[in-house]
């Protein structure tokens, strides 16, 4: 609760900022965009407000293709998002001086089996209960019908899991010991499949204002979620967290939270960016048809 409704407000200013930015960007260049540029718009605001599986699910909604001007948004969108995300990954975070979160982050270290010698049983122990997590999470997931929930799901069992090996660490048994190691280096390799997966960067020769149209929507995203952030006095780290949870999902903000030490916010990445695919592909709909029928071209 202490850091969850704080990455939450976070995640919906954040969120706010990406149809800003969207409706901003088409003012000034979406004229530039081409006929079916509004799709394209769609398409990236559902991405930047929840994830890939948006970005698809709008692009179908809205008949995008799967051709030239696809591949172009496509590689934009990974290029984009890959380099918004090491922008905020290397932002500095000063000190917390909020009683609540400190207090929290102290538990955290105090509990934290790293702290232990790994052993072979140990690492085997994390990786299995990691592999039993996900496939609980598909499982239910696939039962309910709602493959937008699996990683909100991987997160309430992974806490399970967690709160019940804490207890049994309390008694002196370490059962996880190296495993936030191996979820450290699993997470720098799922960063470097995020710039492999890049695209072909030729494919945005032709189409340069694209990326414009994004850098405007990003920029407008990040402007708009620190405001929010400095009023409401909300610590650095849960607001870099939660954009993190708009642009890339829920994987990459977990990933980031995890990678800068701040084992606090894995839980509210995982939730507030599962709430991102859950709301992004209405919202990006609702602004791109809005778009096509209210807003006239940019003015550049």
């Amino acid at each position: 609760v202490t850091t969850g409704a704080p990455a939450l407000a976070a995640f919906a200013a954040g969120a706010l900022g990406t149809v800003l930015g969207t409706l901003v960007a088409w003012a000034l260049v979406g004229s530039r965009m081409g006929p079916e540029g509004w799709k394209v718009a769609a398409a990236l605001c559902a991405s930047y407000i929840g994830g890939s599986i948006n970005f698809a699910a709008v692009a179908q909604m809205v008949h995008l293709g799967s051709g030239p001007l696809m591949a172009c948004t496509m590689a934009a969108d990974n290029l984009a998002m890959a380099a918004y995300l090491a922008v905020i990954s290397v932002i500095p975070v000063v000190a917390n001086q909020d009683v609540a979160v400190n207090n929290l982050k102290k538990r955290a270290r105090n509990h934290d089996p790293q702290r232990s010698p790994a052993t072979t049983e140990t690492l085997a122990l994390s990786i299995a209960i990691a592999s039993t997590t996900v496939a609980l999470a598909y499982a239910a997931s696939t039962c309910a019908g709602m493959s937008s929930i699996v990683l909100m799901l991987v997160a309430l069992i992974a806490s399970l899991f967690s709160t019940i090996c804490g207890m049994v660490y309390k008694q002196g048994s370490p059962l996880l010991a190296g495993g936030k190691d191996l979820g450290a280096t699993l997470m720098l390799l799922f960063f470097a499949t995020i710039g492999a997966g890049a695209g072909d960067f030729n494919a945005l020769v032709s189409n340069v204002w694209m990326l414009v149209f994004i850098g405007i929507q990003l920029t407008v995203h990040m402007m708009t979620v620190l405001a929010f952030g400095a009023a409401a006095k909300i610590p650095m780290e849960v607001i870099l967290t939660a954009s993190n949870a708009n642009v890339g999902g829920p994987a990459t903000a977990a990933a980031m939270a995890g990678a800068r030490g701040w084992s606090h916010m894995v839980n509210p990445a995982m939730l507030t960016g599962s709430l991102g695919y859950a709301v992004g592909t209405g919202a990006g709909g609702a602004v791109g048809f809005y778009i096509r029928n209210s807003m006239p071209f940019g003015i550049l």
